[in-house]
């Protein structure tokens, strides 16, 4: 069910972005930089749906920055239709069990304060809360939670 992104999938990723009110909005370049192999590398896995509105071909998509050790989750979307059947827990997973099997010592994210069922995902995958970003977003203003998984001593 889950994959790694194809560049033909980017239109429904963006479509994806776009419906989902809490997920961060990126411009077609940025996701096109994905696939670009000179360009700071990044995991866009997808997870299929059995159903396909149009233009939605996708249930979901996780995005995530790798530098050395460290993954970054930019970005997390799930279709309105797939919410609550268990498609964000599983992206999380598969993209942790990937960096793990990558040797990342850690994978790190940051989330709205009021963003309550991100944050309950997030506990439920073991990240534990380890910081805030006071005023961090805007429109509205608000504070960003950090969080982080620590890598090297699960197994």
């Amino acid at each position: 069910m889950v994959r790694d992104a194809q560049p033909a999938d980017l239109p429904a990723v963006l479509w994806l972005e776009q419906s989902v009110p809490g997920a961060a909005h990126c411009d077609e370049s940025q996701y096109t930089r994905i696939f670009d192999p000179a360009a700071a590398r990044r995991v866009l896995l997808v997870a299929d749906g059995k159903t396909h509105a149009v233009p939605q071909v996708i249930g979901g998509f996780i995005l995530a920055r790798v530098v050395h050790d460290e993954w970054e989750i930019e970005n997390v979307a799930v279709a309105e239709e797939w919410r609550r059947k268990g498609v964000g827990q599983l992206l999380v997973v598969c993209l942790t069990t990937r960096a793990r099997r990558e040797d990342a010592r850690a994978v790190r994210l940051e989330v709205r304060a009021s963003n309550a069922p991100a944050i309950a995902l997030y506990s439920k995958c073991g990240f534990q809360q380890d910081g805030i970003r006071k005023g961090y977003y805007s429109n509205p203003t608000e504070d960003a939670l950090l969080f982080s998984l620590s890598l090297k001593n699960a197994s």
